[in-house]
């Protein structure tokens, strides 16, 4: 049965929370199942990738240690444009660049990119496999929280079916179609001049967040529903129609509280994992880096990211989709009436 009632915003919270330690043990499963493969082949490739391409620079263009802090310098005198207050002590940061030395490299991989193939391979795999793993568990997550919602039993291999069978790949060109909206956009205003350029991209930025708002639900309608992406796009547009104080209240309680969340945890977690938080300081504030160095600490290094950013989205993500869903009830119950309680039994 569905419940028939609106939900307060503190109770939209509570309720979350409530059905995320219903579904956590079933999460945690497929969360092992359908990430951490995708995560281990990104480290594996990046740690490939990077020892392979630092030790073939060293030998065939003499890439030296010098090289290295040079490059690196440039690296922090990028970073420091973004963000001056916080990187104006980096080493490099304000000088002009690149480097010859970062040109040099640049130009090393573009012309040898052949000779990494093998771990490039293996981290697009990664990031191929990532993603459909963060779609799939999004839809399958939605699905056991609706269940939960509507007070049903938990069916994780019907849901699990169910997702691949079509929700992900619904998913996967709603994703899709964003992406080239955003490339078509983007494109359009770096050929304007730089003043209508800022205009404009402030009008996007706001736009986007407008839309965000509006579409917030369109993964709980979708699978839900069992409707086709558009259909669930329409839908979410009409739940939240005349709603939207209602959602950006909802999503900025939301996100102030993951926020929190992710921070608290991120730290307790660096005194676990902390292998990656001193290689990155040493990384961005050493005077001098060696190329040895740089062989010999990445793998570690990756792989306490790796763990740490992990166990990060093991806690957090599927906050996200359970909360999602519990709005898509409360803004439907709104927006089409009390629903009917369907007696299975008879």
């Amino acid at each position: 049965m569905i419940p028939s009632r609106s939900l307060a915003l503190v109770e939209i919270i509570t309720e979350t929370f409530s059905i995320y330690g219903r579904t956590f043990f079933r999460y945690g499963l497929l969360f092992l199942l359908l990430i951490v493969p995708g995560v281990c082949l990104v480290t594996a490739g990046t740690t490939s990738l990077t020892e392979d391409f630092v030790s073939s620079a060293k030998h065939d263009i003499n890439f030296s240690d010098s090289d290295l802090t040079a490059s690196r310098n440039d690296f922090n005198s990028l970073i420091s444009e973004q963000n001056p207050v916080l990187s104006e002590k980096l080493p490099g940061a304000g000088q002009p660049y690149p480097h010859a030395s970062t040109r040099q490299l640049y130009y090393f991989f573009q012309t040898n990119i052949s000779h990494f193939n093998s771990s490039i391979e293996i981290l697009a795999a990664g990031f191929l496999l990532l993603i459909l793993g963060i779609f799939a568990l999004s839809a399958i997550t939605v699905d056991l929280a609706s269940q939960a919602f509507e007070e049903r039993p938990q069916e994780l291999f019907s849901s699990f079916r169910a997702a691949f069978a079509s929700h992900v790949w619904k998913i996967l060109l709603l994703y899709l179609l964003y992406l080239i909206t955003m490339l078509v956009l983007n494109g359009i205003l770096n050929l304007l001049p730089a003043a209508g350029a800022g205009a404009l991209s402030g009008f996007v930025l706001v736009a986007q967040i407008y839309i965000i708002l509006r579409l917030f639900v369109t993964v709980p309608a979708l699978v839900s529903e069992e409707s086709g992406p558009f259909r669930a796009v329409k839908r979410s547009w009409e739940l939240t129609k005349r709603f939207g104080g209602r959602v950006f209240g909802a999503l900025f309680v939301f996100a102030v509280m993951l926020f929190v969340a992710f921070m608290v945890l991120g730290l307790i977690l660096q005194f676990v994992f902390g292998d990656f938080s001193l290689w990155w300081n040493d990384f961005l504030t050493r005077d001098h880096l060696t190329v040895q160095w740089l062989i010999e600490s990445t793998p570690g290094a990756l792989r306490a990211a790796a763990a740490e950013s992990a166990v990060l989205l093991l806690m957090l993500f599927g906050l996200i989709p359970i909360f999602g869903t519990v709005l898509y009830y409360d803004l439907r119950t709104r927006h089409d009436g009390p629903l009917v309680y369907v007696d299975e039994s008879s």
